[in-house]
C-alpha cells in the first residue's frame, strides 16, 4: 500500500485518541500506549500514557514533505487491519536539536496508525530512499 497525504484534517482526529503500539517503538519496546495531542501546522505531541514512557514531537508528512509517499509492506497492512489508504495515519518522529534549524524527521521509520482502531506500528521502510535524519526545514 502506498501512503500519500492520508492524514485527515485535524477536526477529524478525536480529542486525544489513545494510540496502541503492541510492539512499542524502536528503542522503547515497553512504551506501548500514547495520547496524540494536536498542535498547529501539522505538528503533534505523542505523549506516553505512563509516567515512564517517553514523549515525542511528530509531524504530518504533508506539512513538511509533500512528496513523501512510503510503501507500507503487506505484513504491516494486515497486522494493522488497514482496509484502504484512508485508514492509515502516517506521522514522522522529529528530533529536536539545540539549533531549531537543525531539527530532523525520521522518514525511514514512520509511525503508521489505523485511523479506525488506533492500533499502530513503527515501520522501518526497506529498499526505499528515505532518511533517519531528513532536515525538517528547507535550507
Amino acid at each position: 500500500m502506498t501512503v500519500t497525504d492520508t492524514l485527515p484534517a485535524p477536526t477529524t482526529i478525536p480529542a486525544q485518541p489513545q494510540i496502541h503500539f503492541p510492539s512499542g517503538l524502536v528503542g522503547y519496546p515497553a512504551a506501548q500506549r500514547f495520547v496524540l495531542e494536536t498542535a498547529d501546522g501539522g505538528v503533534f505531541e505523542l505523549r506516553g500514557v505512563s509516567e515512564d514512557d517517553p514523549d515525542f514531537i511528530v509531524v504530518a508528512p504533508s506539512a513538511f514533505f509533500p512528496d513523501y509517499a512510503p510503501v507500507i509492506d503487506d505484513e504491516t497492512v494486515e497486522r494493522l487491519a488497514l482496509r484502504s489508504e484512508e485508514d492509515a495515519l502516517v506521522l514522522l518522529v522529529v528530533t529536536l536539536r539545540d539549533n531549531p534549524a537543525d531539527a530532523s524527521a525520521n522518514t525511514l521509520a514512520p509511525l503508521v496508525i489505523n485511523a479506525r482502531t488506533y492500533d499502530a506500528a513503527q515501520v522501518v521502510l526497506t529498499g526505499q530512499p528515505f532518511s533517519l535524519r531528513q532536515p525538517l526545514l528547507a535550507s
